[in-house]
């Protein structure tokens, strides 16, 4: 090729060149990788090998990945005397025994890496990947099956840790990796494969540092009272009912929400308020599920001081004046809900309760359009108020509240504005007649009554006395009955406790008939065999209620 050729491919080339950089071009970067890296079995060492001797197992992957802390990871059932040697380069993974490791004759060997590999873009984690070997002549193929569920929702749970442990002692949990184990999935189920025959001891553990055992003080955790026999005849229907054992609430950390109102959050519900501000200072302390609200009127005495107190243990902690830039002006006084129902309206009989944003500190009725109403703050909660009126069905009603006519806790006066709203009818609602049967068993039980919203709108405490009872005024609609089996009748539910062998109390939801406006709708419970029947329904609670 001549000097002039070669001149011309380039010139071409470069106007080519050219055009292409003049017409910009949006790049796409493509559908998002979902997929988990899979094993290459061509360049890996097979999988399920018969008269497996201790050698270096190669492992394969299609693309790069991440290998996550494979010490408290990976781990191999049964356990061996010295242990694994296991790096990772790239797409590999290398498993060497030790020299003076002895295999079992006859046993099928499940090295499980439970959830440790991953891509290395998208971090797609290849779930309960396993490699399985045999010292014999056969792989182990037995196995067994269930569900985990919330034991107080009844959600199923996923990514839970199911463990079966050889040792049948109680303290295994606490003291000893399992086994054999999996991870539920996104339904709570689990199968457990590659199984001898044998009794083994099964629980779950949300495992949160990893070391395949159980903290009692932070863990989720299921369990069943007797072991489990793994024979010919596989176990599929294995039912287990997580929670979390009773701890005392432990304070985790303080906030600024605004000036003059602060939050401190604990790690469960509250069943009470253990926080007082020890400042001398004017406040008051509220709490609300794992949160308390400390609004306090003195802002410029910080440090704010609280006094966390829980059974015999005795905290204090201090909430720093905030930077200049971090201080943030409370939101005006407005008003924020009432107990209006729904699209009928306030029932004729009922007090109409209006809920406002702060504590309320006072009120002018005069200030206010409603002359022939008792007007009040609820000695119940400050945020609110209640207006007690000889209310006309069918007719509406607008509740004026002029400026001044309510001053909050921080002595600030509400803006001048307006509620409208209907009174119904009586014939709106419906009626609820419950009728109870019962076993054998003297047996106390909490029905609580949930509406669609997932309101608790009542709680009945039951035994073999109570017969039936009535709920008037109730919106019409569908509603569930969460029924608690309350064994040691305390009126509340109780979670369980494993060292002591006791499951979390019983709990069944069904739904109830859809009660129509204007009519009695007659509901039988039978409280002997509601346990024996599989949920009809289940109630999202938010658990952290538990």
């Amino acid at each position: 090729m001549g000097l002039y050729t070669k001149y011309s491919l380039l010139l071409v080339s470069a106007l080519l060149i050219g055009n292409s950089c003049a017409n910009k071009i949006s790049l796409s970067g493509g559908p998002k990788d979902e997929v988990p890296p899979q094993l290459d079995t061509l360049k890996s060492t097979p999988n399920y090998q018969l008269q497996f001797t201790p050698q270096e197992i190669i492992l394969t992957f299609d693309e790069f990945i991440n290998f996550k802390d494979p010490s408290k990871n990976v781990v191999i059932s049964p356990p061996l005397q010295y242990g694994m040697e296991i790096d990772q380069r790239g797409k590999v993974i290398k498993i060497s025994f030790d020299e003076k490791e002895v295999l079992k004759p006859d046993v099928t060997y499940i090295i499980n890496f439970g959830e440790s590999i991953a891509d290395y873009t998208e971090n797609n984690v290849l779930k309960n990947f396993s490699y399985v070997c045999s010292t014999g002549d056969y792989i182990d193929s037995l196995s067994i099956g269930g569900k985990v569920f919330n034991a107080f929702t009844k959600a199923p749970v996923e990514n839970i840790t199911v463990m079966l442990y050889e040792n049948l002692e109680d303290s295994v949990v606490f003291t000893q990796q399992p086994f054999y184990f999996t991870k539920t999935e996104g339904d709570g189920s689990f199968k457990l494969k590659n199984l001898r025959g044998d009794t083994f001891k099964i629980v779950a553990i949300r495992d949160l540092n990893l070391n395949y055992m159980y903290d009692e003080s932070a863990e989720e955790f299921a369990f069943l009272n007797e072991n489990i026999i793994v024979a010919d005849t596989n176990q599929q229907n294995l039912e287990l009912l997580s929670f979390r054992a009773a701890t005392s609430p432990r304070y985790q950390e303080g906030d600024v929400i605004h000036d003059g109102l602060f939050s401190l959050k604990f790690d469960q519900k509250l069943e009470f308020n253990p926080v007082t501000a020890i400042n001398k200072v004017d406040s008051y302390i509220e709490k609300d599920n794992m949160l308390v609200r400390a609004y306090i009127k003195d802002i410029e005495l910080y440090p704010i001081q609280f006094e966390i107190k829980v059974d015999t243990i005795q905290d204090t902690i201090a909430i720093r004046k905030p930077q200049n830039k971090d201080r943030k002006d409370l939101p005006t006084l407005k008003l924020m809900k009432s107990n209006i129902k729904g699209d009928i309206g306030l029932h004729p009989k009922d007090t109409l309760e209006i809920e406002f944003n702060f504590p309320l500190d006072s009120l002018n009725r005069v200030l206010m359009n409603m002359d022939e109403s008792e007007i009040f703050i609820s000695p119940k909660n400050p945020k609110k108020v209640w207006i007690v009126n000889e209310w006309d069905e069918g007719e509406d009603y607008s509740l004026s509240l002029d400026s001044n006519s309510i001053v909050d806790f921080y002595g600030r006066s509400i803006d001048s504005t307006g509620y409208d709203f209907e009174v119904a009818r009586r014939n709106a609602f419906g009626t609820y007649e419950i009728s109870l049967s019962y076993g054998d068993e003297d047996v106390t039980y909490i029905l609580t009554i949930i509406d669609s919203d997932r309101n608790e709108i009542h709680v009945e405490y039951v035994n073999r006395e109570s017969e039936s009872f009535i709920m008037n005024n109730m919106i019409p609609g569908p509603h569930t009955m969460s029924i608690i089996m309350d064994m040691n009748q305390n009126k509340k539910w109780d979670t369980g406790n494993y060292s002591n062998n006791l499951q979390p109390e019983r709990i069944k939801n069904i739904a109830m008939d859809i009660i129509e406006s204007n009519r009695t709708t007659s509901f039988s419970v039978d409280l002997e065999t509601v346990f024996s029947q599989i949920d009809s329904t289940k109630i999202d609670l938010i658990e952290t209620k538990e």
